[in-house]
């Protein structure tokens, strides 16, 4: 499947995911609100592909975001991506950027609220590397895909409900932290597709497996795993910032990505927004297979369960304390000592 840009809208009100159009950007520019479009990594990578001269405009399949981008008025923001990186590899993808947008978007500047400050972060595809900020913002989403593959390793003659179970109950005890975005993916990692007779969900359920679970041994996966969890806080920064002023102008955000089990992902679940709070609800959308599965039916209410019990002893609501981080972090720890244990250097995957 080619990798084709597509903008999402974690933040929305329907099931289906709506493309972004020029008539919503005129709509927002009438009401005074501001079009924040947020670039994935792989748009990045794509962009300098181009600039290289590795490939082309077309063959990236890039032209249709060129012709939006000069067509219409939109803020871009390639901030988080640029966080992601190395610090060996971001100054040229930075230069790369820059060039790109010059040669191919020259009328487009950048908004007076961008920062160019990417000396002082702490960049790592190592978590412990990263910087305080970066490991907190990025500690649940990573402990959780942890617990996936640990849980995966020690349950393997387990039956699916009871994997994510175990998953659930080890987010809800251990950790101490149940987020339905990562309990999403838990629900496609365990799920036994061979039972689905829908092509296209089948198609969706191998995508969001086989994308959260690219293998690799020792700390290489622990890499793997720390992209999967940059996957997810895209989807979420992006939902958090829809809504909100920034310097006065409220943002209507957009995330635009090729990474297609992100794309497979937002089908399935969004934020729904309400009360003032573009990101403080979820809705899950769900097919006619999913609404007459055993599995899937389990899942949802076995989850919807364990949200209301923490709602009911007040931890749903209650704000992290120096003691819960602790105990997040710590679970982080063991299950990267597990990993390492269960995937060593020298095992072949």
């Amino acid at each position: 499947m080619p990798n084709v840009p597509t903008f999402i809208k974690p933040s929305r009100t329907v099931d289906e995911v709506q493309p972004l159009s020029q008539a919503v950007t005129i709509l927002n520019s009438l009401r005074g609100v501001e079009t924040s479009v947020v670039l994935d990594l792989n748009i990045l990578n794509m962009m300098r592909s181009v600039m290289s001269g590795d490939s082309t405009l077309d063959e990236e399949n890039l032209s249709g975001l060129v012709d939006f981008f000069n067509s219409n008025p939109v803020s871009i923001t390639p901030g988080f991506a640029f966080g992601e990186t190395d610090k060996e590899y971001v100054t040229g993808l930075r230069a790369d950027y820059e060039k790109f947008m010059s040669r191919y978007c020259p009328g487009y500047i950048d908004t007076p609220n961008c920062t160019h400050d990417f000396g002082k972060r702490a960049r790592s595809r190592e978590f412990k590397r990263l910087g305080r900020g970066d490991r907190y913002t990025l500690v649940i989403m990573y402990t959780a895909m942890l617990a996936i593959q640990v849980i995966s390793k020690e349950s393997q003659g387990a039956s699916p409900e009871q994997k994510f179970s175990a998953y659930l109950d080890f987010m809800r005890t251990d950790a101490d932290m149940v987020s339905a975005i990562e309990a999403e993916v838990a629900k496609y990692w365990f799920f036994d597709r061979t039972r689905v007779r829908d092509e296209s969900f089948r198609s969706r359920c191998k995508i969001i497996r086989d994308n959260f679970n690219k293998g690799g041994k020792g700390r290489g996966r622990l890499q793997y795993t720390l992209n999967y969890a940059r996957d997810l806080a895209y989807y979420r920064f992006t939902a958090l910032q829809d809504g909100k002023p920034l310097d006065g102008v409220v943002q209507d955000c957009w995330l635009v990505t090729a990474d297609q089990a992100l794309i497979e992902v937002a089908k399935s679940i969004y934020f729904y927004p309400c009360e003032g709070e573009a990101a403080k609800f979820v809705a899950l959308a769900r097919n006619e297979e999913q609404e007459h599965s055993d599995y899937w039916i389990y899942c949802d209410e076995l989850f919807q369960s364990a949200v209301v019990r923490r709602q009911r002893s007040g931890k749903a609501l209650a704000p992290m304390t120096k003691k819960s981080w602790e105990k997040l972090f710590s679970s982080q720890r063991r299950l990267e000592n597990k990993v390492l244990e269960y995937w060593p250097e020298e095992e072949n995957v």
